[in-house]
């Protein structure tokens, strides 16, 4: 059976989860940029081809990290015993799973970054496969081809993984009623109960170190300094779900906001504030059962919720709202009055 028999395309435009069988293949390394010099490695694997006698079948594949080729030997030739040579691997490879986005087009590095962009995007929106290996562009067509009937895709290995199971302390809170019934880890990893704010009129805010309005961060100090001495506090949750905008530590987070932007209110250990591993305080946050009024997913970084004295969700204000906005200082002001 031909390798595309049961290998079947990714169609254009549209990303899949497939499983790669078992089969064995050509290797050859070329070493630079494979959007340069991939040529050395395809001759390699074709010489390789003639003087064994060997069929390929469909399709090719570059790892993308090392200028990796493969080319995968035709069923009918896969007994043989192949030697290696000095410039040629002979690998069997095991079965495998991918994320796979199909494209169409010459092949080219613009390509590729296209790709490559909307599958790490799907990966943050899928929190539970994680990569496990180095991404891969796989090419189907003959180089003789129009480049504008051309389909190839890129790949990334990977793997489910179970949701995280809740600790003790966040299992507590399914059914809490207030937001300040939550107990959360600060930025130092200590165990805060948000009872300590109760009283207060509260900003949460999903925060990242790497967006185009992480400059937020300078409003927000700002507005913080405006009113914590009228029972105001704002906090701070930083998160990695939009275009991994937020991979630091927390120590690095924390590092990044004092020395960048001086700030002082309280800042919390990293969560996930979407899919399935979402932090229970979001999940209280956004669905329709506990917050109806305000509910709906985080849409981005830096949505913002406005919580009264009680703990209750009495304002929400998307990614373009600033802190400093009329909109945002006249809901702080009219909470904090009454």
């Amino acid at each position: 059976m031909a390798m595309d028999a049961i290998y079947g395309k990714t169609p254009v435009g549209e990303i899949e989860i497939k499983t790669i069988p078992p089969a064995k293949a050509l290797v050859a390394t070329a070493g630079g940029s494979p959007f340069q010099n991939q040529d050395n490695a395809f001759r390699k694997l074709s010489r390789y081809l003639q003087e064994h006698r060997l069929g390929m079948t469909a399709p090719v594949e570059t790892e993308t990290d090392h200028n990796r080729m493969r080319f995968y030997i035709r069923p009918a030739d896969a007994g043989q015993k192949l030697p290696p040579d000095s410039s040629v691997s002979v690998v069997d490879l095991p079965a495998r799973t991918v994320v796979s986005v199909g494209l169409r087009g010459a092949y080219s590095e613009k390509l590729y970054r296209k790709g490559l962009t909307r599958l790490k995007d799907w990966l943050t929106a899928h929190p539970r496969q994680i990569q496990t290996g180095p991404p891969c562009v796989v090419y189907w067509e003959s180089t003789f081809m129009p480049g504008f009937l051309k389909r190839s895709e890129v790949h990334i290995p990977v793997r489910a993984v179970e949701p995280r199971p809740a600790q003790s302390w966040e299992r507590d809170h399914r059914q809490n009623n207030s937001v300040y019934e939550f107990t959360m880890k600060d930025i130092d990893g200590r165990l805060v109960s948000l009872s300590a704010y109760q009283g207060k009129v509260a900003l949460i805010v999903n925060v990242a170190s790497r967006c185009a309005y992480t400059p937020q961060y300078q409003e927000l100090e700002r507005l913080y300094e405006r009113y914590k001495d009228r029972g105001f506090v704002i906090l701070g949750f930083p998160a990695n779900n939009f275009l991994r905008q937020e991979p630091g530590s927390d120590q690095e987070i924390k590092d990044f906001c004092s020395r960048r932007y001086q700030v002082t209110f309280p800042m919390f250990s990293k969560i996930s504030v979407k899919g399935e591993d979402i932090s229970p305080l979001y999940q209280f946050l956004t669905e329709e059962a506990t917050d109806p009024e305000f509910a709906g997913e985080i849409t981005w970084n830096f949505n913002k919720f406005l919580i009264d004295r009680n703990g209750k969700v009495i304002g929400r204000f998307g990614t373009h709202v600033k802190p400093e906005s009329k909109k945002v200082l006249r809901a702080i002001e009219q909470a904090l009055n009454e």
